[in-house]
């Protein structure tokens, strides 16, 4: 391995991993009426140190120092595209200069830039041809992989220890996956009870580096008198994600399919018992779900209340 996926391998803070080893014990949150409302942000949590109670702001403020720490920034931005080469591939899109500068925000010269180096990296990171897109290598996707799993541990912990709503974590997450070390990964999997997904729904990868196959179609690919389940939800845009928190478009909701307007027009969705309403395709387009043919022979289960005596 050479010296640039060797600093991607160093480049985790040291302040993060104090907190843990200076005597942090973490326990699960505590256990929930069913008529408990959950906030937004997430669930209550209990931590201590030294037999003491550690409250949400000092955990915040490790946090805090963890990201002003001093980190390799070329590490950081390595993980950046490898991370974001991964998410496009598995969004199912093509992979080009143009498409990764607008999902990192960057100029598309950066890029190119960027791309020739972890081609050249022994072994290689990524395939790149000019003019004909990127994709990961397997050693890329390995440590694509492992960023991956600590950005979506690092959202759930945001939203259920700090109560960050779902669309606050993904920046944040971004900015931490850098800095943790891999004890306090390893501790933070251990508290969260190793979750299968994250806030949104994305499955989160394993330790030894697998992950879950994607499953589903997108919402604006159901036809009409179609059902399904809400399994996952972008992460990339805040407004977006305060929209279908509002509307109730969140991962375990049930939604049908009312009608789609012709000539480009509207769907109109139906969640829950809810009345239809019209869904442009910047929305539909941000939601998976699994198709549900047989749902109505679950129906009880699934949408309705049970019955009083």
């Amino acid at each position: 391995m050479t010296h640039l996926t060797s600093r991607v391998a160093q480049a985790e803070g040291s302040v993060a991993g104090e907190f843990l080893e200076s005597g942090y014990t973490s326990q699960p949150a505590p256990q929930r009426a069913a008529s408990d409302e959950v906030p937004a942000g997430g669930e209550s949590v209990s931590a201590s140190r030294k037999g003491h109670p550690i409250s949400a702001l000092e955990m915040a403020l490790w946090f805090g120092m963890a990201a002003r720490c001093s980190v390799d920034t070329g590490s950081s931005a390595v993980e950046d595209y490898l991370k974001a080469i991964y998410s496009l591939q598995d969004e199912g899109e093509a992979v080009s200069t143009t498409v990764l500068a607008q999902r990192l925000c960057v100029t598309a010269a950066s890029v190119t830039g960027m791309l020739k180096r972890l081609a050249a990296e022994e072994p290689a990171l990524v395939n790149y041809t000019r003019y004909q897109g990127v994709s990961l290598t397997p050693a890329g996707e390995r440590l694509a992989l492992r960023i991956l799993r600590r950005h979506r541990l690092l959202e759930l912990f945001l939203q259920r220890a700090l109560h960050y709503t779902w669309d606050e974590v993904h920046a944040e997450a971004d900015r931490l996956e850098h800095v943790i070390s891999e004890t306090f990964e390893d501790r933070m999997a251990a508290w969260l009870d190793q979750p299968a997904v994250d806030p949104h729904g994305h499955p989160i990868p394993s330790k030894g580096g697998t992950l879950a196959a994607p499953a589903g179609r997108k919402l604006s690919q159901l036809s009409a008198g179609e059902r399904g389940r809400v399994a996952s939800v972008s992460d990339q845009n805040p407004a977006l994600l305060r929209y279908l928190a509002e509307t109730g478009l969140v991962p375990g909701v049930v939604v049908s399919v009312a009608e789609r307007v012709p000539f480009g027009g509207p769907m109109l969705i139906k969640i829950g018992e809810r009345p239809p309403e019209p869904m442009g395709d910047e929305i539909t387009d941000s939601v998976t779900v699994l198709t549900l043919p047989a749902l109505e022979a679950e129906r009880s289960s699934l949408d309705r209340e049970p019955e009083g005596p």
